[in-house]
């Protein structure tokens, strides 16, 4: 559980169907692999796969959103961390479902794939990367269909001392305070994500189904509609 002292931001829980929609929203990659690709292989496969809970509700709110005008936005650091997720599943799956596999680590014979083995298997397997990445760039086209990619405000340094500034005043990733402050710097508070660190940001509205964040920031008073 988060301590409630550290909760900042404002939090709406989108399981509940009867929450305001925002006029705009930024995506985190974690909602955007979940929308966008189909973890079905993975599963098949034996690997581990998103919680229900993620599948359910957020491409359902997505949904809801697209239908109720909402505009739906990301940030290139979000598709760049998403383009990876979906490369490492892919090697993931083909790791899983080689009948000669590699080990992993040969000094603990047995280890199951984690996102630690990526650069192993990604090694191993280098052969296939070229068409791994072309179906990664297909997906990154067609999600991007979807989304606004919001533009970089200000000059690089400009940018990255406003990351750094919501950074130290956080909990979170250096990654989750850029993505709020490319956010805010294009005069959007609102952030989709099931990353509850994002709700130690400071002056933004986070959209979730995480429980963990629900419930610290309803602990805190700052669960909203």
């Amino acid at each position: 559980m988060i301590p409630t002292l550290l909760v900042k931001a404002e939090v709406v829980d989108i399981r509940n169907r009867k929450s305001n929609l925002p006029r705009r929203v930024v995506a985190d990659a974690n909602v955007l692999y979940v929308i966008n690709y189909d973890v079905t292989g993975l599963a098949a496969a034996g690997g581990r796969v998103p919680p229900s809970y993620q599948t359910r509700h957020y491409p359902a709110w997505w949904k809801l959103a697209a239908r109720g005008g909402v505009e739906l936005c990301t940030v290139a650091s979000c598709l760049a961390e998403f383009a990876h997720i979906v490369e490492r599943t892919e090697l993931e799956n083909i790791w899983r479902t080689d009948p000669n596999r590699p080990e992993l680590d040969p000094n603990r014979p047995g280890q199951d794939f984690s996102p630690k083995y990526t650069k192993t298997v990604r090694n191993h397997y280098h052969g296939q990367i070229k068409p791994i990445r072309e179906g990664v760039e297909t997906t990154l086209a067609s999600t991007r269909k979807s989304v606004n990619i919001l533009p970089r405000v200000g000059q690089d340094e400009a940018a990255l001392n406003r990351a750094i500034q919501v950074w130290v005043e956080s909990t979170a990733d250096f990654g989750d305070a850029h993505l709020v402050a490319t956010a805010k710097g294009a005069g959007i508070a609102n952030i989709l994500s099931d990353d509850a660190d994002l709700i130690t940001f400071e002056g933004i509205v986070v959209y979730t189904a995480n429980q963990t964040a629900i419930g610290a920031a309803q602990a805190s008073g700052k669960l909203i509609l």
